[in-house]
């Protein structure tokens, strides 16, 4: 199972001590993927994520939305089936923001699942084909985005 998801948990932090390449590298050797794969992987998941001008800093040295894009880079350098991002925008700029927004579309779009949770309504939005509140013990499921939108908007506000 580990193999074919990719999680990245709100709370976590890549290794400190280890450079942005060798964080998502490692992660890629820990799912099973051979040296040379898991390098040549983890060269195009840092590219995908715009972290190549990062690829050799440390860490330690990265600011909290570079540390969020690691961590991201981490969890789908694998091509996982599944992932799970708890709150993935959170410690991003606009910008970094919306690139995210976009790779996650293409990812969607290749046949992967997401399971993503966040507390923007407008990433909920920009992202979902099913939206669940747990508040409420509602589930949406498809339908009319507009329609299921604002019926979302009339739940949280």
């Amino acid at each position: 199972m580990r193999r074919r998801m990719g999680v990245t948990p709100q709370e976590a932090e890549p290794y400190y001590d280890l450079s942005v390449f060798d964080n998502v590298y490692y992660a890629a050797r820990i799912r099973g993927l051979s040296r040379n794969e898991a390098r040549e992987k983890a060269e195009d998941t840092i590219n995908r994520l715009g972290l190549l001008g990062y690829r050799d800093k440390y860490v330690m040295d990265l600011s909290g939305g570079l540390k969020r894009r690691t961590l991201i880079a981490m969890a789908m350098v694998h091509s996982p089936d599944v992932m799970v991002l708890d709150e993935p925008t959170t410690g991003l700029d606009p910008v970094a923001r919306r690139e995210l927004w976009e790779l996650l579309r293409s990812l969607k779009g290749s046949g992967r699942s997401i399971l993503l949770t966040t507390h923007y309504m407008e990433e909920a939005e920009a992202l979902s084909d099913r939206v669940y509140t747990h508040g409420g013990s509602l589930a949406i499921y498809g339908g009319d985005e507009e329609n299921n939108f604002k019926y979302l908007m009339f739940l949280f506000f």
